[in-house]
């Protein structure tokens, strides 16, 4: 049986596995509108769709801590100092790409 790539329910008997008859689910449309609008959610708000699945488990991703360690030094460069200019140690530390 070829099947193209898709959504489907399939109906089998429980006892032998034998399968009775597959049924193609009407969610790729859905789940491909989703995920357009998903990346560009993310793409507008500067976000990485990796980060979504280790923020899901309590964690950041490693472009998160980079971010994070950034604006850390950032402030503690500013509270030492506070005429100190972030771009001392690089405009990407500022959130300037």
């Amino acid at each position: 049986m070829n099947l193209p790539p898709g959504d489907y329910r399939f109906f089998y008997l429980a006892d032998t596995g034998r399968l009775l008859s597959v049924e193609k689910l009407a969610l790729d449309r859905e789940k491909h509108a989703t995920l357009d609008l998903l990346n560009a959610l993310a793409q507008a708000n500067q976000f990485d769709l990796e980060a979504i699945v280790v923020n899901r488990l309590g964690e950041l991703s490693k472009t998160q801590v980079s971010s994070f360690k950034r604006l850390m030094l950032r402030r503690l460069a500013e509270s030492l100092n506070p005429g100190f200019s972030c771009y001392h140690i690089s405009p990407r530390a500022c959130g300037k790409n």
